[in-house]
């Protein structure tokens, strides 16, 4: 029986709600596939999906033969958010202190009021939309790298 690769249908969306890949229907022989897009097209989601590391959220992935997978992600903590990739998870929570009302009088002078959107602005330069608070762990393998 020759190997392959099948998906009929598969969806995907992240765990908020945000649907990724959808009705994509492949199927793969016993031949190199090469995967090209753009960050967070689905990429990493798709291979993760097919290697059963994640679950479609409709419909069905075949597999025939043994699957190999080399893995190239970066490893990230749990806790790590696009903001500590600036080194800024500090100035953030200061920042944020200060949002909510609850920073000191003299803590004002060292809050950079527009960090969030400089942090914005530098990761859409790189086509990530990402905020500085999002866990680097729910951005694709594309964004992270």
């Amino acid at each position: 029986m020759p190997h392959f690769i099948t998906l009929s249908h598969v969806s995907w969306s992240t765990p908020y709600g945000r649907p990724v890949l959808k009705d994509i229907n492949l199927r793969f022989g016993q031949e190199r596939v090469g995967l090209v897009g753009r960050n967070g097209a689905g990429k990493t989601a798709l291979l993760k999906l097919i290697s059963s590391d994640l679950a479609p959220s409709g419909g069905s992935i075949a597999v025939s033969g043994k699957l190999h997978v080399l893995r190239h992600n970066l490893q990230v903590k749990a806790s790590e958010t696009v903001g500590d990739l600036f080194g800024a998870r500090d100035a953030l929570n200061l920042l944020a202190t200060a949002h909510a009302g609850h920073a000191a009088t003299e803590e004002f002078a060292d809050v950079d009021w527009m960090l969030e959107h400089n942090i914005a602005e530098a990761m859409s330069r790189f086509g990530v939309d990402a905020y500085p608070g999002i866990l680097l762990s729910e951005l694709s393998g594309g964004q992270r790298t």
